[in-house]
């Protein structure tokens, strides 16, 4: 068994092979000390968002693939969300979007926040 990650961060996805590779690729070049974890939360998509994700072989990366779905009160983005938390292991917890880029030290800018406040928002492009 290996130790949970200091880090989680959770992208939610539906059909975005166009963005998913640079989003990716901004996550995993971040500056950040400890181990990071990465869920991608795959949510019905059709355009090859998860084999995208997939190629890039991060040994850091987790893919949950969602393939259906008839929640009666959220969206299905919410849905996507709650999924990707609850998988999550990381002490601190981050989200994205999967046609954001994050700077490279986003995760020790907004970890140095987390230290007074609950929760953070930060600059994505």
């Amino acid at each position: 068994m290996t130790d949970a990650p200091s880090v989680s961060i959770v992208i939610t996805a539906h059909n975005e092979a166009e963005t998913i590779v640079a989003t990716l690729r901004s996550v995993a070049s971040q500056q950040a000390s400890g181990r990071l974890e990465i869920l991608v939360v795959d949510d019905r998509s059709t355009d090859g968002t998860s084999e995208l994700a997939l190629s890039l072989q991060l040994t850091n990366l987790r893919l949950i693939r969602i393939d259906h779905f008839d929640h009666p009160s959220l969206t299905a983005r919410q849905v996507a969300l709650d999924t990707g938390l609850r998988a999550a292991r990381g002490q601190l917890v981050f989200l994205t979007d999967a046609d954001g880029l994050v700077p490279p030290d986003w995760i020790e800018t907004m970890s140095r926040h987390l230290e007074k406040a609950d929760a953070v928002a930060g600059r994505v492009d």
